[in-house]
C-alpha cells in the first residue's frame, strides 16, 4: 500500500467518524428535547415546571481533530396547561365516558370527535381491545381497502 492511499483511506475513515459522530448527536438531542416535553406535560402545578426553562447548554464530548466547545439545545415551547389537563388522565375512563354518546355502530374517528382530542394510535387499540375482552363492544366489520374497521356496542343481556 502506498503513502498516497494509505492518506486517502485515513481521510475517509476519519471523515465516516465525523458523519457518525453528528448523526450520534442529533439523536441526543432529539431524546433531551423529547424527554424536556414530556417532563413538561407531566409537571402538575408542582410549581417546578410552571417556569418556562431556558435553553440548556450541553457540553458535547472532543475527539481527536475536532474543537468543539458547545451548543445551544432549544427548549420546545411550552403548551397551555389546559391542553395538557385534558389530556391527562386514564385512556380507558376517557372512552368509557364518551361510549354512551357514539353510534351503535362505530369507528375509531368517532371516539376522537366524542373526546375532542387525539390519544395515541396504539393506547386506543389497547383500551379498544380491553373493551372486546370486558364485551362492552364486538368488531362489526374488520378493515379492508378503503374501509376501517368498524365496532359495535355490545348490548347487555
Amino acid at each position: 500500500m502506498k503513502s498516497r492511499e494509505y492518506e486517502r483511506r485515513r481521510r475517509s475513515i476519519e471523515e465516516q467518524l465525523q458523519a457518525d459522530l453528528e448523526l450520534i448527536r442529533a439523536g441526543y438531542q432529539a431524546k433531551l428535547r423529547a424527554l424536556e416535553t414530556i417532563w413538561l406535560s407531566s409537571a402538575e402545578g408542582d410549581g417546578e415546571a410552571s417556569a418556562e426553562p431556558s435553553n440548556e447548554t450541553v457540553l458535547r464530548e472532543t475527539v481527536p481533530g475536532e474543537t468543539v466547545l458547545s451548543e445551544t439545545v432549544q427548549s420546545a415551547p411550552p403548551a397551555s396547561e389546559a391542553a395538557f389537563a385534558v389530556r391527562r388522565g386514564d385512556p380507558r375512563s376517557s372512552v368509557d365516558a364518551v361510549l354512551q354518546d357514539l353510534p351503535e355502530v362505530f369507528e375509531k374517528r368517532d371516539i376522537f370527535q366524542a373526546l375532542g382530542y387525539k390519544i395515541p394510535r396504539a393506547t386506543l387499540y389497547r383500551v379498544l381491545s380491553d373493551l372486546q375482552m370486558d364485551k362492552k363492544i364486538a368488531i362489526a366489520a374488520y378493515s379492508q381497502g378503503g374501509r376501517r374497521t368498524q365496532y359495535r356496542k355490545v348490548t347487555e343481556p
